[in-house]
This record gives structure tokens, C-alpha cells and sequence, in this order.
């Protein structure tokens, strides 16, 4: 599960009152930032290895995450990669349901948006009801060729190569009891058909090409899905969307609950369908992911766009701020 901020804030109080007693504490997680503002020391491990033991005060935050991935961390920063130029791909109109809208959007080839906002003002709603899991109106328009949102299923956003990876990674993007090639192939499985008919060795080596080359780990198809770690079952069931080619790939917390090597994989996997034309749309809390990997970045309040964030003005401080003054003021 995960606590919010002040939930943190409150166990952490808990762990540095048992320190002061003199106890010692193991603290075990993968969010660099907790790592370095509660431990002295910090042992880190990759793979099953010892890779180093630094101390917490003198090592950087890229220093974390370098020893933690094992190369130098690549750079996303949606201000100096400006929004791609040409006709929109996708357009949005007057898009409403589950309390949002209506909503206007549009984006061009090869653009990341990111949508964001606190908690139950829709930010995340959005992906949602442009693939028909929730119901819907409005239309989309994707290449030139408009669906009326009240018909759209997700079999239908499927066909229309538009993909969407909820947040739950286990009970929607995925099926934890299912194994990882049977959740990777489940898109694809009329082209895994022969004259033989679909067979389970053809499933399974298919969904070892995808994993070894999403760099799943481990990389053994038959495991059920829930016995991975987050950060490879989620690059598994991203890379079952990805291998249709989306047009559309719709988002709802992409990196939530992973390590910063998987978030690593996930950013690049995101950054190169991008640049092959995908539009990407990303509803996420967040923040600094935000503002390394998109173009702009929407924020949302009460069901409405109420900012649009773009340049030298998308930085997580920024979308914190816009955030934080949506709230409604109190007389």
C-alpha cells in the first residue's frame, strides 16, 4: 500500500524515535528520496548483487539511481523538448463522464501530455473514458477518422490501435493469477495462431522475445504475473501494448510502486514510441515525472482543465503550485 505524505512523515518520526533509543533499523525501499532522507548508510543491491554501501549524506540523488541501474541516468526534460510541430493526430471534443468534462484536447504525432491535479479532481479519469472503460461522451478524432465516445468499447479502441494501461497493475493492466505470456499475448493472439491452432509453446516463446527485449527479469514466461516485482510486471504488461503499435497509448500512473531502474525502462520505452508517433497521454501524481517526460502538462480541478503548463513553466515545482492553488478558498 501506499501512504500518503503525512502518513510518511509519521512513520518516519516512528523509526527516528527507535534510533534515539539506541535500536538500530534495516530500511528497506526503493524510493531514493526516502533512502536519503531517513538512513546513514546505504547498501545497494542489483540484481541478487552487492553493488555498493555509500553514505547517505554525501551521495546524490543521481548518484543513487546511477549504482541502482548501472549506467548514467538519461535525461527528460519536457521544457527543453518543446511540443512536436504539424496537424493534431488525436482530437478530443467535449469529452465528459465520471464528473470531468466537457473536455477539449488535441495532439500532434510523437507529443507526450501529461494530466495531473490532487486527488478526485479527474486528472485520471480522462484515459478512462477515452477508451470506453468508462462511459462516455463526446468524440474522438484519431487520423482523421472521428468515433463517437458513447459507442467506444475497449474492443473497438483496440481495433483502432488504442491502448490504455490502468493503474491497477494486477486486477485491470493485468491478470495476477495469469501467467506473464498469457498476459503479454492476450492482445495478439490471432496472430499467434497457426494451421495448428494457438499453442501454449508459441505463446511462451513469444512472450520470451517480449520480455528479454523490455528486460523483464526474470524473463520466464510461465511465472504467473503477480510473482514479479512491480517494476517488471509492469514493463511486461507495458510491452503487451506496445508491441500493437498504438496510435493512442493512454496511461493512469505508469511508474507507481516501481524502482528507478524499472522507471528508467519505462521512460525510455515511452520516449522511443513517442518518437516512432505514437501520442502518448500520462495521468500521474507524479510530478518530477511529469516534468521530465511530457510536452505539456494539463492540470486538473473539480472535473476541468484549469492550467496548461508548457516550456521554462513545466517543472515539478510549477505543477505542485498549480496543483495546490486549485484548491477551492475558504471564506
Amino acid at each position: 500500500p501506499f501512504l500518503p505524505r503525512a502518513g510518511v512523515e509519521q512513520l518516519f518520526d516512528l523509526v527516528r524515535r527507535c534510533t534515539a533509543t539506541g535500536a538500530s533499523v534495516i530500511f528497506v525501499s526503493h524510493d531514493v528520496d526516502e533512502v536519503r532522507e531517513l538512513t546513514d548508510r546505504a547498501t545497494i543491491l542489483r540484481d541478487g548483487h552487492l553493488i555498493d554501501t555509500v553514505t547517505t549524506a554525501t551521495t546524490s540523488h543521481d548518484g543513487f539511481v546511477e549504482r541502482i541501474i548501472g549506467r548514467q541516468m538519461e535525461s527528460y526534460t519536457g521544457a527543453d523538448n518543446p511540443r512536436p510541430t504539424g496537424a493534431p493526430v488525436v482530437v478530443a471534443s467535449k469529452v465528459a463522464g465520471g464528473g470531468v468534462g466537457p473536455i477539449d484536447l488535441d495532439l500532434t504525432g510523437g507529443e507526450i501530455l501529461g494530466l495531473t491535479g490532487l486527488i478526485g479532481s479527474g486528472y485520471d479519469t480522462l484515459p478512462a473514458l477515452l477508451y470506453g472503460a468508462t462511459p462516455a461522451t463526446g468524440k474522438l478524432e484519431i487520423n482523421g477518422r472521428t468515433t463517437t465516445l458513447a459507442t467506444m468499447t475497449p474492443e473497438l479502441a483496440l481495433s483502432k490501435h488504442i491502448a490504455y494501461l490502468p493503474a491497477d497493475r494486477l486486477g485491470q493492466a493485468g491478470v495476477g493469477s495469469l501467467s506473464v505470456g498469457d498476459n503479454v499475448a492476450m492482445p495478439i493472439y490471432e496472430k499467434l495462431r497457426s494451421a495448428f491452432g494457438l499453442t501454449n509453446r508459441a505463446v511462451m516463446d513469444h512472450a520470451g522475445q517480449l520480455g528479454a527485449a523490455a528486460g523483464v527479469k526474470p524473463n520466464v514466461p510461465h511465472l504467473q504475473l503477480s510473482a514479479l516485482s512491480g517494476g517488471n510486471a509492469q514493463k511486461a504488461v507495458l510491452a503487451k501494448w506496445l508491441q500493437i503499435d498504438p496510435a493512442l497509448l493512454l496511461l493512469d500512473e505508469p511508474t507507481q510502486g516501481v524502482d528507478v531502474g524499472a522507471r528508467q525502462a519505462i521512460w525510455d520505452a515511452l520516449d522511443s514510441t513517442a518518437h516512432k508517433g505514437a501520442c502518448i497521454i500520462v495521468a500521474s501524481t507524479d510530478y518530477e515525472q511529469l516534468a521530465q517526460l511530457c510536452h505539456r502538462v494539463l492540470i486538473f480541478a473539480r472535473g476541468q482543465v484549469v492550467a496548461e503548463l508548457t516550456g521554462a513553466d513545466l517543472t515539478k515545482d510549477s505543477i505542485a503550485q498549480h496543483c495546490y492553488r486549485s484548491l477551492p478558498r475558504i471564506a
